[in-house]
């Protein structure tokens, strides 16, 4: 067991008793042998013209298939794209302080993980990360993002799925109103609309969603990769499988951000399957076919359509902040 401390530079101490899962350092190749991997990346169709939502919901929504709109006015549009960043010269997009601060009392989801290196036979060695959900003051996480971490410290503070409608009004109203291919696509119903926002590096590993997602890039870089409901399942699967071998134990579900896939083995698997290349080119599915994958980087004022049930992972990059704005919608 270990205790996990953000002590008063981030406003306060939160202590948290953790056990720290160990992750295997490499993977071997036995393990990804058999594995339904994916042949190549493709990058989704880039859409050109953000107003034809007839086009968009035939060719996309209703076919279920990923796109991209570039630079799309509607995102940059928002209040929340132009009143809570400021661009630098160097060092990417840093967050408004003189805005953003004047709500630091309100209560925002985190999540912290500290990772740590470990030669301990007991605790298996390599590579352990540390990970806890908590809910805490806004001025903490704006705190953070003045001194992210160094080589000396390891612990990151992430702003997850923070829920638009839970902020204060005035912050809420800065992602108002949806964009119209949120609200006319489908029934109009949305869902969920959530707010992110990170130091990068920030990962999120392999999920699906419940629902269709416009996500929208609102600063900084986001690197994202994308797998069809079936090849994506049967990537889970494996990582699951492997998981159980190894531990003993079912592995977790798929819901978005588990715990399971937040630390330990399951994710290790499901980065090095995802984003390790080194073996994409040599396997194929039962069938001899390889997968095929979407793969899209992300830049300020970009936007993606991520269709329901398709599998994606995300990874912050680049410097200063990266920030993502999405609405789950029917």
């Amino acid at each position: 067991m270990g205790v996990m401390r953000i002590y008063g530079q981030y406003g306060g101490i939160i202590s948290h008793t953790v056990r720290p899962k160990p992750i295997r350092p490499v993977l071997q190749q036995h393990q990804i042998s058999s594995l339904t991997t994916i042949t190549h990346w493709i990058p989704p169709d880039n859409l050109p013209d953000e107003n034809d939502i007839d086009h968009f919901r035939q060719h996309y929504f209703t076919a279920e298939k990923p796109a991209v709109f570039r630079s799309a006015d509607f995102a940059r549009n928002l209040q929340g794209y132009q009143k809570w960043f400021v661009e630098q010269k160097e060092r990417g997009v840093r967050l408004n302080y003189e805005y953003i601060s004047q709500y630091g009392d309100a209560v925002v989801p985190l999540e912290m993980t500290t990772t740590t290196t470990s030669s301990e036979p007991s605790s298996g060695g390599g590579e352990q990360i540390q990970f806890k959900r908590l809910h805490a003051p806004l001025s903490m996480f704006l705190a953070y993002t003045q001194s992210p971490p160094s080589p000396q410290n390891k612990t990151t503070i992430y702003l997850a799925q923070a829920h638009i409608s839970d902020l204060p009004p005035q912050l809420s109203s800065d992602f108002s109103p949806a964009p119209r291919i949120v609200t006319e696509t489908g029934k109009n119903d949305i869902y969920a609309a959530n707010l992110w926002i990170g130091a990068p590096p920030t990962y999120t590993p392999l999920h699906k969603d419940p629902n269709p997602n416009l996500f929208v890039q609102l600063a900084g870089l986001k690197h994202v990769r994308l797998l069809g409901p079936g090849d994506g399942m049967g990537v889970f699967m494996y990582v699951r499988n492997q998981v159980a071998s190894d531990s003993g134990n079912g592995g977790g579900g798929a819901a978005i951000r588990g715990e399971e896939m937040m630390m330990g083995l399951e994710r290790k698997l499901l980065e090095d399957v995802i984003w390790g290349d080194n073996h994409s080119d040599t396997a194929t599915d039962s069938s001899g076919k390889g997968m095929v994958g979407y793969d899209v980087l992300l830049e300020r004022g970009d936007v993606l359509f991520i269709p329901k049930g398709w599998w994606h992972s995300l990874k912050g990059v680049g410097e200063g902040i990266t920030s993502s704005v999405n609405w789950w919608f029917r």
